[in-house]
């Protein structure tokens, strides 16, 4: 069994072109700079307590927002802004 296992992902081509010139710079292939990088950066969120709090990644708004149900009133203006387009393209037509 291997210590090791394969992992494909998608990364911008200017970061890989980064990665690939500070590995030839090591002398070291660019799957052993990601690993010890990711290894750092873990280490780092452990130490520090952060693991998954990272301020800077975009949570992409996941967070439900409720909104207050229309009222009566609003209910019957947009009735009647629809029933107006309506009327609107059945004259056009």
């Amino acid at each position: 069994m291997s210590d090791t296992a394969n992992l494909t992902i998608k990364l911008p081509v200017e970061l890989k072109e980064k990665i690939k010139a500070i590995a030839e710079e090591k002398s070291v292939s660019m799957s052993a700079e990601i690993g010890e990088r990711l290894v750092l950066s873990i280490n780092q969120d452990s130490e520090s307590g952060a693991y998954g709090q990272h301020a800077g990644i975009d949570s992409q708004d996941t967070q439900e927002v409720t909104e207050q149900p229309l009222t009566e009133a609003e209910i019957k203006k947009l009735r009647q802004l629809l029933n107006m387009n309506l009327r609107k393209k059945l004259k056009k037509k």
